[in-house]
């Protein structure tokens, strides 16, 4: 069989496989140079050091954490921390986001200018100017002693942010879940779907399980409020000080960003979509609830995964300020065990899978919401910036 190299697909499968060939060449002949430095050094390369206790302690670990504990718990800790951060940030910046997006829109001048400044200050900031910003601000807060009392119980002080906190009692919150899970299973199911064809299904079987668990067993969760005792708080859930600085400052400027995305997605509608809404004799706030924001939102889906993208990486800043993320883990890690290629390996893994996860959800639901016939939106990739 003799092969033409007239042939397009031909040339273009040579191309790729040379590419492809150079490139693995590239990373074997790497690979091959940093083992025999590292022979030469004495510096062992393998994976057993994840089994070994680290001999230090984290600094506000979700879990229980000890200096005895090995290193692959310590990293789980770390990438723990690192989405729960993730998570809060990304609902705080969609929420104001959307509202300070809106007000860019709105047809009162002071609003928009204030919201036009607020877009224009915080974009232009470094953001960990402004985690190191909001840290010391909250340094400079009263002692816990003399802690500032919030709303709804809670108190802020120099060492963090102290709120009610939720306690199970009685294993009741197990039962809880369980009858919530039930309940929604059911609502999903084809009988659900019959007794019951509203959107609130599933979360009017879900409170109605709540509602019933209480009356029938007691609250299945109580409400702990914090106190001072002696010179420190005791019960409630404690923010430390580094996770409330990093928390505002990605908001922040996440929020300026998503506002900026949203403001750009309404106004990307067409005017045929408006006319004929004012034809039909609709007001102009009625225009905006029922076609401006709901065309909108279609298109800012995908910009709106990226900016989550980039709220995700940017977590990593709060090693500036001592937040023990998976990036300060790592970091601390490498300097105590010296396997610096391993915990390199392990970090870029984690952060990999774990915005690749959120990429794949952000094109789900993009091609989820996507208008008939303009599906291929959907199958644009959601990717970040740098």
């Amino acid at each position: 069989m003799v092969v033409s190299l007239s042939n397009t697909n031909v040339r273009r499968f040579i191309l790729q496989a040379t590419a492809v060939g150079l490139f693995l060449a590239l990373v074997i002949g790497t690979a091959v140079q940093v083992a025999d430095s590292l022979q030469k050094q004495g510096m062992v390369y393998g994976w057993a050091f994840l089994g070994q206790p680290t001999g230090w302690d984290i600094s506000a670990a979700p879990l229980a954490h000890a200096a005895s504990d090995p290193y692959w718990w310590t990293i789980l800790l770390g990438l723990l921390n690192t989405l729960v951060l993730a998570l809060v940030c990304i609902v705080v910046t969609t929420i104001l986001g959307f509202l300070v997006g809106l007000g860019r829109l709105s047809r009162n001048f002071v609003i928009s200018f204030g919201c036009r400044l607020y877009t224009d200050i915080f974009r232009n900031v470094p953001s960990i100017l402004q985690i190191v910003f909001w840290y010391q601000i909250i340094l400079h807060l009263p002692q816990e002693r003399r802690a500032v009392p919030l709303p709804g119980g809670a108190f802020i002080s120099n060492r963090g942010i102290y709120l009610p906190g939720l306690e199970a009692t009685n294993g009741n919150l197990c039962l809880a879940v369980g009858l919530i899970l039930m309940a929604m299973l059911i609502a999903a199911s084809p009988l659900g779907r019959r007794l019951g064809r509203g959107r609130g299904t599933v979360l009017a079987a879900a409170a109605g399980a709540i509602v019933a668990l209480t009356l029938w067993f007691g609250a299945p969760v109580t409400i702990q409020l914090p106190h001072l005792h002696g010179f420190s708080f005791e019960n409630g859930l404690r923010v430390p000080a580094e996770f409330a600085a990093v928390l505002i400052g990605l908001s922040v400027l996440g929020t300026a960003y998503v506002a900026e995305i949203v403001r750009g997605g309404i106004q990307s509608i067409g005017r045929g979509p408006v006319e004929a809404g004012r034809a039909l004799g609709l007001h102009e706030w009625m225009i905006d609830w029922k076609i401006r924001i709901p065309l909108g939102l279609r298109a800012i889906v995908l910009p709106l995964g990226n900016q989550y993208l980039i709220t995700v990486k940017n977590t990593s800043l709060g090693a500036a300020i001592g937040y023990s993320d998976l990036f300060a883990i790592t970091s601390n890690s490498i300097n105590m065990n010296g396997h610096t290629f391993e915990m390199l390996g392990v970090m870029v893994g984690l952060y990999l899978v774990v915005n690749y996860c959120l990429s794949l959800m952000i094109n789900w639901f993009n091609a989820r919401v996507a208008l008939k016939g303009a599906r291929s939106i959907g199958r644009q990739p959601a990717g970040g910036r740098a």
